[in-house]
């Protein structure tokens, strides 16, 4: 019932998956279109902000210009030049002849000498005005000239500007596209296969469970003294109801994967131990099937591993249930492990068919199947092994050639308490 029930949640959560995805992939090219937004908007700023500056120089340098022609201005003389004033004195004192006892200028003469030196004073103040108007005038047409060149020469800025950022705009707008095509392929290439594969284990867990059914049956009318037909029909329920079990804890462990839940007791371990405990689990089934599996590699003196001892001999009973099933009669599956730096290597080594190049980086995807594959397994034990080594701080991968076999690898950190060797 747990396996069915596990089932059924995995089929349902396909149309989930699909809109979790697709809020998902609209999220992140939402939050790409903000982010280049904001860079278009800081550039702009900085443009506005270079155009105010200029300005204010500009501005700056025509008030610096009134005021210095101000100042000339301002400095011109109120009182007569001295060259004025003696021709002033000049009239008041004329160098004609003496004038004889009793003559006295008359009054015309000289207000007409003073009015011409007035009016000379005035035309000078009034020419002087009129280079320092010029003079501002002309300081303030190139000031402005000069604005207009900036204004100008900023806004060309500002539009190539704005044209490389929606260039970049558009192209990163693609790269996010097709990175999300990409992401959408191939979360569709996995829904697909996790539904091929629900199919195929709703299909073979009625079969199986028929089968018990049946036998058992079969097992109660078996005379009591047929003892080999009871054996062999007992034997067929106990291998069908471990097959079904492990289907159950796979789905289990992809659930508790999923919400983040996965335990992960990490204590110091013997390596050796996590070999033995696999070994003695799949030695039998070796042996029915005419297969050598035999433990090598493995160091008299050794360090202690950081782990889960039972989560890491579910990673390695993975591993040789996955090179049984392959390796035909009279072939060898080899386990054992190695100390490298600051982690302990375990491998698993099998003489079977191997594995495509084309194929082997994808061996470790969620409800990946090989065409020869698509029955006899849930196509999750190898993903399952891989987020339980990832989740010890290890890492998985395979190395196959065809015809030869394939080789199985993952590491785990050493515990820092037993860097040393221990016998």
């Amino acid at each position: 019932m747990t396996a069915e029930r596990s089932m059924t949640t995995e089929i349902g959560g396909v149309g989930q998956l699909r809109r979790e995805t697709n809020r998902r992939l609209t999220c992140e090219r939402e939050d790409a279109d903000r982010a280049l937004s904001k860079r278009l908007a800081r550039g702009e700023q900085r443009v506005d902000e270079k155009l105010h500056k200029s300005r204010s120089d500009i501005d700056a340098k025509i008030v610096a210009a009134g005021d210095a022609a101000h100042d000339q201005l301002e400095e011109l003389p109120e009182e007569l030049p001295e060259a004025l004033n003696g021709a002033v004195l000049s009239a008041e004192n004329p160098r004609d002849p003496i004038p004889e006892p009793g003559f006295e200028p008359g009054p015309t003469a000289e207000q007409e000498t003073i009015e011409r030196v007035e009016e000379a004073h005035s035309r000078a103040r009034s020419n002087a005005q009129a280079a320092v108007q010029q003079l501002s005038e002309q300081a303030e047409l190139a000031l402005e000239s000069e604005r207009r060149r900036v204004d100008e020469l900023t806004q060309r800025d500002r539009e190539q500007r704005k044209r490389d950022f929606l260039e970049a705009l558009v192209s990163e707008r693609h790269a996010t596209d097709d990175a999300l095509q990409e992401e959408r392929t191939r979360v569709d290439f996995v829904t697909r296969n996790r539904d091929d594969v629900l199919a195929m284990l709703s299909h073979d867990l009625r079969n199986y469970l028929s089968a018990i059914g049946l036998k058992a049956e079969l097992l109660a009318e078996t005379p009591p003294d047929n003892l080999v037909l009871s054996q062999s029909l007992a034997d067929q329920i106990i291998k069908s109801c471990k097959l079904m079990e492990r289907w159950a804890i796979d789905l289990l462990d992809i659930a508790s994967m999923d919400s983040g839940t996965l335990a992960v007791d990490s204590r110091p371990h013997d390596p050796a131990d996590v070999i033995t405990a696999s070994l003695e689990a799949y030695l039998s089934m070796a042996n029915r099937k005419t297969v050598t599996l035999i433990a090598t590699g493995v160091p008299q003196v050794r360090p202690n591993i950081l782990g889960d001892q039972p989560r890491l001999v579910q990673v390695l009973n993975n591993l040789l249930d996955n090179a049984l099933k392959f390796v035909g009669p009279h072939g060898t599956v080899t386990l054992g492990f190695e100390v490298v730096g600051g982690f302990v290597r375990f491998f698993v080594t099998d003489t079977g068919p191997g594995i495509p190049e084309a194929e082997q980086g994808l061996v470790f995807e969620r409800y990946w199947h090989t065409e020869r594959t698509r029955s006899g397994g849930s196509g999750l034990g190898l993903y399952i092994s891989k987020r339980i080594v990832e989740a010890h701080g290890g890492q998985i991968s395979v190395a196959s050639e065809v015809g030869k076999g394939c080789t199985f690898v993952f590491t785990v950190p050493v515990a820092e308490a037993s860097l040393g060797v221990r016998p």
